[in-house]
């Protein structure tokens, strides 16, 4: 099993600043932050994880005095902001400033320019180095020498995405806002959820290590495990019941993740935004009803298609529903324990999230609940599921 290893108390921290509304390369650099994070580098992006009624300010002033580097993604946009006034370089020209300013007053703090696009370098970085991602055909090489640098050892990469592989990501304890106040009235009320730290599936199970556990345990197939439409090894396995995951997770020695355990994965982060990716979702993100953008399927798609979110999950919206190990009840909210809910005593349906390939972008938003019948076989084309382990 490939695991996303646990920071320790010598993992270097990196405060990641650029133009968040440079819509060209936000992926990019949530995908860049990924890769880093799997480095074993805590890697910290500007939008991340700001508490309600929180100064944005204030945050970022604390996580720039907590790092030991500064990350600047070098576009256009982020070296216009930075040399625009103080009132109109916003966030960009702010979190520069302040890690120049700590590295003028002799702390231990390492600026380090990293080239997406463009030629021109800001001046408050242009006398210290500089990395050169602009080259997408180097990525994987430029990242792991960027890594070997900052570690001091070397990294062997970024994942491979390989469909018969298992990869995970380490989700860190820590509370988040579960839930919300919009007109479904079983996401209400929004409320505070601590959970302890676990990992998680990167991407969905997919048919060929579906297939590895039917060949050593003797179930039986899904539906549809013989519709070529749905049956390519690299896309998610559907057609499964609870029954069938939860025979899979114990096979695998891992189990479904609960329901708020799926909520804060999809998150990856972000507070009170509705997608994984932000507040909007487009066909550039995600696999769902119709096609457009990079979203070119009418089914499933090979999982990994999309770019991750911030805790380097793939496919948290759209691509197939996912089972959760929690019974269904509407009014939950309002009575779950504050430290890891594990859902109701009994019910008659089971929790099911994350939207799928046929339906419509409110379907999609992590904070929509949805269920089925455990057993459910009709009309599952779009159900598959992901796995946590504890360790």
């Amino acid at each position: 099993m490939r695991q996303t290893p646990r920071p320790d108390r010598r993992s270097p921290k990196a405060f990641i600043s650029y133009k968040w509304q440079d819509d060209a390369h936000n992926q990019w650099v949530e995908k860049f932050a990924a890769d880093l994070r799997y480095a074993g580098i805590e890697a910290l992006l500007d939008k991340w994880e700001v508490d309600y009624g929180e100064s944005f300010q204030h945050y970022m002033t604390s996580k720039i005095n907590e790092a030991d580097i500064f990350l600047f993604i070098i576009t256009p946009a982020s070296v216009t902001a930075v040399e625009a006034s103080e009132r109109e370089g916003g966030a960009v020209k702010f979190e520069i400033e302040m890690a120049n300013a700590r590295k003028t007053a002799g702390e231990h703090m390492r600026l380090i320019g990293i080239y997406r696009e463009g030629d021109k370098t800001p001046a408050y970085i242009s006398h210290h180095r500089y990395a050169d991602f602009r080259d997408d055909s180097r990525y994987e090489q430029n990242l792991k020498e960027l890594a070997d640098s900052l570690l001091g050892r070397k990294f062997p990469g970024p994942p491979v995405r390989d469909p018969s592989a298992t990869e995970m990501a380490l989700i860190p304890a820590g509370e988040f806002q579960m839930g919300s106040n919009g007109r479904h009235s079983d996401e209400k009320p929004v409320h505070t959820v601590y959970l302890d730290d676990f990992y998680i599936d990167k991407f969905e199970v997919t048919n060929v290590l579906y297939k590895k556990f039917m060949d050593a345990t003797g179930r039986k197939a899904p539906e549809y495990w013989d519709d070529t439409k749905f049956n390519a090894s690299d896309h998610p396995v559907v057609g499964v019941t609870w029954y069938d995951a939860v025979a899979y997770t114990k096979w695998a020695e891992k189990r479904l993740p609960t329901e708020a355990e799926w909520e804060k994965t999809a998150r990856g982060g972000l507070v009170g935004k509705k997608y994984p990716c932000g507040d909007s979702i487009s066909h550039d993100d995600a696999n769902y009803s119709g096609t457009g953008g990079k979203d070119k399927w009418y089914r499933t798609s090979p999982v990994g298609s999309f770019a991750p979110n911030g805790y380097g999950l793939y496919d948290m919206a759209g691509n197939v529903w996912e089972w959760c190990a929690d019974w269904y009840n509407r009014g939950y909210y309002s009575r779950s324990p504050e430290r890891n809910p594990k859902g109701p005593n009994d019910g008659s349906v089971r929790v099911v999230r994350g939207g799928s390939w046929l339906l419509t972008p409110v379907n999609l938003r992590v904070a929509n609940r949805t269920r089925n019948p455990p057993s459910l076989t009709d009309f599952s084309y779009g159900l598959g599921f992901r796995c946590v382990s504890q360790d």
